[in-house]
């Protein structure tokens, strides 16, 4: 009888490990790629930007992503836009309809079929892009989270730009996404330039390790993101807001995305 017992403990066991390897993520471990990219279409430099965030759920539903990017006040013809949750394709037809000539993708790992990885778009040539691929992998499925980083070049003038999808609550512990935030952080440190962070934290209150480390948080006390949770950021470094009331959430439009765009507008100091 144990005999048995252990004979189906033992297949129990295989079962699960089968399921598990099923479910592991195939990640890009590669820094250099996967990378989509377009280059190289100039504007007039200028000391104010619009800038956009939006995770658009395993992009999933770009044409309605579109027409908000289109038709919402505060997304209007932005100068910068961080894109997560995106694949190729969706990034080359959101960089279309908005005319911003120039941009960079990383997939980060394959999810639910496509590429799953995170864009900056932006209305000046690119520089210096990377995947900064962030420590921890996903406790349930082994997927990889990344951040995004390339440079704008504006006329004689620099900004570094991240677009960034830490990992979710589920996927780890507080300690493990702080480690993250923080490779970010060191990463944009390296740099000199006027910075711009923004994307997914996937976590209330994970702002404040950007905001006490030099990268304010000019989107804090907008009101939830994804539900009832702050999660989606805008951070700068060297840069300030045009003024109080410029910067929003978009809100009505959760058929589109389970997470809001966040928007801000911003002026060299």
């Amino acid at each position: 009888m144990w005999l048995a017992a252990l004979a189906t403990v033992a297949t129990g066991i295989g079962v699960t490990v089968a399921v598990r390897e099923r479910l592991r993520a195939r990640n890009f471990i590669d820094p250099r790629g996967p990378r989509f990219a377009a280059c190289c279409t100039e504007s007039p430099d200028r000391d104010v930007f619009r800038v956009v965030t939006f995770n658009i759920q395993y992009a999933r539903e770009i044409e309605g992503a579109i027409r908000l990017f289109r038709t919402a006040p505060g997304m209007q013809d932005p100068d910068f836009v961080m894109l997560q949750e995106m694949d190729e394709d969706g990034v080359r037809r959101i960089a279309a309809a908005l005319s911003l000539g120039n941009y960079v993708y990383y997939p980060a790992t394959v999810s639910h079929g496509r590429n799953f990885g995170n864009a900056i778009l932006s209305r000046w040539p690119l520089e210096d892009d990377a995947k900064v691929i962030l420590p921890h992998l996903a406790l349930f499925d082994g997927s990889q989270r990344i951040a995004v980083r390339a440079t704008a070049r504006i006329g004689a003038r620099r900004i570094r730009l991240y677009s960034v999808h830490l990992a979710t609550m589920l996927d780890h512990w507080p300690a493990a996404r702080r480690d993250q935030a923080l490779a970010v952080i060191a990463d944009a440190d390296a740099g000199r330039e006027p910075v711009i962070v923004a994307g997914d934290t996937n976590a209330p209150g994970l702002w404040k390790m950007f905001d006490s480390r030099g990268y304010r948080c000019i989107s804090r006390d907008l009101g939830g993101t994804r539900g009832r949770f702050a999660i989606d950021h805008i951070f700068t470094r060297g840069l300030d807001l045009q003024g109080p009331a410029s910067r929003g959430v978009i809100r009505g439009a959760d058929d589109v995305s389970d997470h809001r765009p966040v928007w801000a507008v911003i002026r060299r100091q």
